[in-house]
């Protein structure tokens, strides 16, 4: 049994099932869980923008003069009431911060919002990974695992009706590919769902020389663990920023992250309740991919994404213009092969959009003099739409700005087996020649693990393309092949 289901089972069952009320009267809630420097970097943002669209001050408290009753504030965060100062609500996020390293963590508990989060779901260690993956599989990780298993309880029992968890890590990195698997696990114990969202390495811009093995190892070892696993792209993420500013703009750290918060934010939707609202939860990519346990792996994009230079910030954009966007490769956070098929799709339009107008875009694209509607496999309906009319607001202090009217879109698509051949092959350069294993083995991995996570991804791209007509398990039974 792992280290997180050995904690998990220390979890009170009576004292769950006595918190858990009426589906009807309680709101669902979602737990986030932020993994690494990269996590926890990408997480600070997060918050920030859902506070901003709360109404919340750095400190938890609700803004005096501001309107927040278009959200359900259950949703994300946990209420405190403080008895000294007239019975008025402190709202802290429903999120647990974890890192081998003090120092990101640190910093956040000495900023400005350090009165935000609270101080017993931050969580670190004093170790250095040096950027090991297996390290951090070690004994290095385990403590982390088993403090931050504790935290992830404690914020279960504390919900109502706890739902999912969402989870941000970088992909390829020490702690956040590390201890992933094992904090996964214990969030499926008691979850619906866990959806982990990552930044992955990017070809064109390596980081460091072991990067496909810890890309390609941490990949094997979280797919069984995870419903979902949504990949972000830096190198894509400051594309779409010098898009928008030009290719004189050098993007910052922080634009970065602004980025890629949009579309993470997305996934929490479901806490605004203005009427018309329909949140597009992330079940909505599996409920017709049952079949096909393997294809967990999200493709998100949004739009627009246009230079400012040519067009104004405060458009008012067609639906099926949007639509059209998201399917151009430069609105992508993730570089896959445009020519894929398409297997599910989620669409969320936020803005001051007319329903009928949007569905009517929808069944456009579907069309069959839709350009677009060869993208899409045959045996399906691959479209689930979502319309949130709650205005789009953010922080002054983010960049890019927003548009008054957005499309986020995520789809599980088998252009995403371009993008792990690439990786494969430059794991197999350094597993030929057998580069850097000496670091990973004197740390307790086998050498079996390394063959294994390149069998297990390379089936995962055999599945994307023998799946695009829908007969990858007739093909199986045929001639009686598992691979």
């Amino acid at each position: 049994m792992s280290r997180a289901a050995d904690v998990g089972r220390k979890m009170s069952t009576a004292r769950y099932d006595a918190n858990v009320r009426s589906v009807a009267s309680v709101r669902r809630q979602i737990i986030t869980v932020h993994l690494g420097q990269c996590g926890t970097q990408i997480g600070t943002k997060f918050w920030d923008l859902v506070a901003h669209e709360h109404s919340l001050d750095k400190n938890g408290h609700v803004i005096d003069g501001q309107d927040n009753e278009n959200v359900i504030m259950d949703t994300l965060f946990d209420e405190a009431i403080e008895m000294i100062h007239g019975a008025k609500s402190t709202y802290f996020p429903r999120a647990v911060f974890m890192d081998l390293e003090p120092t990101v963590i640190n910093d956040v508990m000495t900023s400005a919002s350090k009165n935000f989060y609270e101080p017993a779901r931050m969580v670190r260690t004093s170790n250095e990974t040096g950027g090991n993956f297996a390290r951090v599989r070690g004994a290095m990780g385990g403590e982390l695992i088993n403090i931050g298993c504790e935290a992830i309880r404690a914020v279960v029992e504390e919900c109502d009706l706890p739902d999912g968890a969402l989870m941000i890590r970088g992909a390829a990195g020490g702690a956040g590919g590390g201890i992933a698997p094992e904090i996964c696990a214990f969030l499926r114990s008691y979850l619906n769902y866990v959806y982990v969202n990552e930044v992955v390495p990017s070809n064109l811009l390596p980081a460091a020389p072991t990067e496909s093995y810890n890309y390609i190892l941490a990949t094997n070892l979280v797919m069984p663990q995870a419903d979902l696993i949504i990949k972000y792209d830096n190198f894509k993420v400051m594309n779409m920023i010098q898009r928008i500013c030009g290719p004189d703009y050098e993007p910052t750290w922080n634009s970065l992250n602004h980025q890629i918060v949009q579309s993470f934010a997305n996934l929490t939707s479901e806490r605004f309740k203005h009427p018309g609202c329909r949140a597009c939860a992330g079940s909505e990519l599996t409920a017709n991919l049952q079949v096909f346990p393997s294809f967990k792996h999200i493709t998100p994009a949004m739009g627009p994404i246009s230079a400012s230079m040519n067009v104004s910030h405060n458009h008012i954009w067609k639906p099926e213009l949007l639509l059209g966007m998201s399917f151009a490769n430069e609105n992508n956070f993730l570089d896959v092969d445009s020519e894929g098929k398409i297997f599910a799709m989620t669409t969320t339009f936020r803005g001051n959009f007319d329903f009928n107008e949007v569905y009517g875009a929808v069944q456009r694209i579907l069309g069959r003099a839709s350009k677009f509607s060869p993208r899409f496999v045959a045996w399906t309906q691959p479209i689930k739409l979502s319309l949130i009319t709650t205005p789009i607001s953010m922080p002054k202090h983010f960049f890019p700005p927003w548009e008054p009217q957005m499309l986020f879109r995520m789809t599980n698509e088998s252009g995403i087996k371009t993008h792990y051949l690439e990786w494969l092959d430059k794991y197999c350069q350094l597993l030929n020649r057998g580069a850097f294993q000496a670091s990973y083995t004197k740390e307790g991995m086998d050498l079996a693990e390394f063959q294994d996570a390149f069998e297990n991804i390379k089936t995962v791209c055999s599945d994307y393309g023998r799946a695009v007509d829908g007969f990858l398990f007739e093909e199986d039974a045929e001639d009686g092949s598992t691979e």
